[in-house]
């Protein structure tokens, strides 16, 4: 795995825990640790997200790459959900103990057996003495780079217009003046350098006169995103995107990783011995504040029984965004059951927004082998809508339904953030497909699909 980091004088502090709070011990710097044990790799002793390079006179300090943590078995950044430090005590017999990650509103909770990452409540911050989030709470970690996921304003954007002023397109700023330039903004939008986002609706981009894009009202309610896997785009091999508002191909991004195209489906699996789980990653999304009326249908099936959750969708690509969508599925006993959480933003102006969030469950058996058709509708002032049906062992045939509607009003639109959407991670099965309906303004045509 490729390591990433930047350098700062290596000086660090190791910590005790106790009933799972951190407490301070000793300062060691990296001539302590030399003089014990010579120059080498060592684990930062509060936070297992960083780890240290001492080498004679020049000390480095290093993050691992989203999703992982520093691993105190093979000492290489491994995946959070198994990885082991040995400053972070947790077992299945020492409960779900807490851990600060590098940015203030982080931390990280013992599973049992590896660690899940999660994101304070808004206004809150991680106190490393208590283990628990609180108004003042914690500080940030050198090394500490936020996505401005949530669009918290308090929070340094780092997004910048494009320097050759190319509107389409943006660059990050990641600071002594180092960028990265050329990032595209989604189809049909430019940057707003007030909200940092692609916000603004411009035909023109990228070079698209068509006045049915993605984010014009359509009472016919028809796709503006569709991913199959039966096309391919000649020039990166991956599946090419579609849509159905001008029956044109998109110039979206898609990433496949783990994933293997057959017979215009993909499979997707979990490595045994990496424990590397395959996903698809649409970029798209990124920044992209969907209209209204939105709906997302899936169409896949799992090869076997899971009670390991399936992130049939989430905005986080690893860790890198606090995701503000997140639909997750467990199979068990012929039973699907999902969760779904969003959160829902009403924009008052620009740099004012008031974010609603709700958690929905559903459920319903589906035999083995056959496929279970998801769709999910989201309108503004309304909750979430969700369908479930039983599409058989071809994906075609309708049998069993389930219709469910949350209590939450969310707002006039999902929130975005600057991650674009990760689909089918941690399935063990076949994907079909994946389409977003975007600014339908007939519900029950949706519905009907």
């Amino acid at each position: 795995m490729t390591l990433s980091g930047i350098a700062i004088i290596c000086s660090f502090m190791l910590f005790a825990w106790s009933n799972g709070q951190l407490s301070s011990r000793t300062q060691t710097t990296c001539n302590v640790l030399q003089a014990s044990a010579g120059d080498g790799f060592y684990t930062d002793g509060t936070y297992c997200q960083v780890f240290h390079q001492c080498s004679g006179s020049s000390n480095y300090t290093y993050i691992c790459p989203a999703g992982t943590l520093r691993n105190s078995n093979n000492m290489v950044c491994d995946y959070q959900i198994s990885s082991t430090c040995e400053y972070w005590p947790c077992s299945s017999t020492t409960g779900k103990l807490t851990y600060p990650g590098v940015c203030r509103e982080q931390y990280f909770e013992c599973n049992g057996t590896g660690f899940v990452s999660k994101t304070c409540p808004t206004g809150l911050t991680f106190n490393i003495a208590s283990g628990q989030c609180m108004l003042g709470g914690g500080t940030d970690h050198a090394l500490c780079q936020r996505s401005n996921a949530t669009g918290d304003n308090s929070t340094y954007c780092r997004d910048k217009p494009h320097r050759l002023g190319d509107p389409c397109q943006y660059a990050i700023d990641m600071g002594n003046n180092t960028f990265i330039d050329n990032r595209p903004c989604p189809p049909s939008t430019s940057y707003n350098s007030t909200t940092c986002a692609c916000t603004n609706i411009n035909d023109a981009c990228p070079k698209s006169t068509n006045k049915t894009r993605s984010k014009y009202p359509d009472i016919l309610c028809r796709a503006s995103f569709v991913l199959g896997f039966s096309v391919f785009n000649v020039q990166t091999g991956a599946p090419q995107v579609t849509s159905e508002k001008d029956a044109s191909n998109l110039p979206d991004f898609v990433e496949a990783v783990g994933v293997t195209f057959s017979n215009g489906q993909a499979m997707l699996s979990t490595n045994a011995a990496t424990r590397a789980e395959s996903s698809l990653y649409i970029y798209s999304f990124n920044g992209n504040e969907l209209t209204p009326g939105i709906g997302f249908i899936f169409l896949f099936r799992s090869f076997a029984a899971t009670t390991t959750p399936v992130q049939i969708l989430v905005n986080d690509y690893h860790g890198a965004c606090v995701p503000t969508v997140e639909f997750n599925a467990t199979y068990s006993g012929s039973v699907y059951s999902f969760t779904y959480s969003v959160v829902g933003m009403t924009r008052h102006s620009t740099k004012n927004t008031t974010n609603m969030s709700d958690i929905l469950t559903a459920s319903l058996p589906v035999p083995i082998g056959s496929f279970i058709e998801m769709a999910v509708f989201f309108d503004s002032g309304l909750p979430l809508t969700i369908k479930l049906t039983d599409k058989g062992a071809n994906g075609v045939t309708n049998g069993a339904v389930q219709q469910v509607t949350g209590n939450t009003a969310l707002g006039s639109t999902i929130a975005a953030n600057k991650c674009g959407y990760s689909l089918f991670r941690g399935l063990n099965g076949i994907a079909q497909s994946f389409i977003v309906h975007e600014a339908c303004r007939n519900s029950t045509i949706f519905l009907s699909k």
